[in-house]
């Protein structure tokens, strides 16, 4: 591949900081839905556990998001 090619696969700062927005919408919902069943299953109950699990999950999902925001900062 060229020099160019390789270039224009990389993706701009405003479509990386885009792309970030989008997941942590996503995942700003995730944790929402999450923490109502946290907040409305009996405690100790089943449910309760696989939301913190979502919840944990959600979580790292919108560090990582983040992680690739500041990247395409510091590219610039």
């Amino acid at each position: 591949m060229s020099g160019k090619s390789n270039q224009n696969a990389a993706p701009s700062g405003a479509a990386t900081a885009a792309l970030v927005h989008d997941l942590n919408n996503v995942f700003g919902a995730i944790t929402g839905y999450a923490q109502f069943i946290i907040e409305d299953a009996p405690p100790g109950s089943p449910q309760v556990d696989h939301a913190r699990k979502i919840l944990g999950a959600a979580e790292q999902g919108a560090a990582l998001a983040k992680s690739l925001g500041l990247g395409a900062n510091d590219a610039r």
